[in-house]
């Protein structure tokens, strides 16, 4: 196989490691048994486990930012919060695991590490602010104290709600989608 090829087989299994157990819990041979290749290989294509990490938020980020510029922001513009979480969780139904590798690196500070990252919390600070618009009081700045904590409270919510369905995988992305509008219209303020 080629190496291009091989490396973002590579990639894809290490982004899933990453994401559903978390850099200490993730292991580079099962990232290696899950293409099936060797530890030693996915070493000598990517070096240290850190390297392989910082390679993944970079693959990872670059990825998901162009699907969050083409599909969320538009959707958040309309100003429409539930077409925007419809969206969201849609985009998310194959890869629960790079919003989780995302959502821990950025706890980390890793955007100041990896530029897609970094990129990546810029369009999602936008996807929330258009998801908590109608949250806040009306008239209210973006840049408030009240607003800023609905959007890290949108972040939260809905890495929570990834990482309960990263285990019931079952679970269809719309009703996702409606769970969450339902706990965010319960912080609506009462008009």
């Amino acid at each position: 196989m080629p190496r291009p090829r091989r490396e973002q087989q590579i990639l894809a299994a290490a982004v899933e490691q990453f994401g559903l157990h978390g850099y200490d819990a993730a292991s580079v041979a099962a990232v290696g048994a899950r293409v099936g290749v060797t530890k030693t290989l996915v070493h000598h294509y990517f070096g240290c486990k850190r390297d392989l990490h910082l390679a993944c938020l970079a693959w990872a980020g670059e990825e998901l930012l162009a699907d969050l510029e083409s599909t969320l922001v538009r959707a958040s513009a309309d100003g429409d919060p539930e077409a925007a979480l419809h969206n969201l969780f849609t985009l998310l139904e194959r890869r629960r695991e790079t919003w989780l590798l995302l959502s821990d690196a950025l706890q980390q500070g890793a955007g100041s590490l990896v530029p897609a990252v970094g990129r990546c919390r810029v369009a999602i600070d936008r996807v929330a602010s258009a998801c908590t618009a109608g949250l806040v009081h009306p008239g209210a700045d973006e840049d408030t104290a009240e607003s800023a904590a609905l959007r890290q409270g949108w972040w939260g919510l809905v890495t929570g709600m990834v990482r309960w369905w990263a285990r019931h995988p079952e679970q269809p992305a719309r009703t996702m989608a409606d769970r969450c509008a339902r706990l965010l219209a319960v912080t609506s303020p009462v008009g």
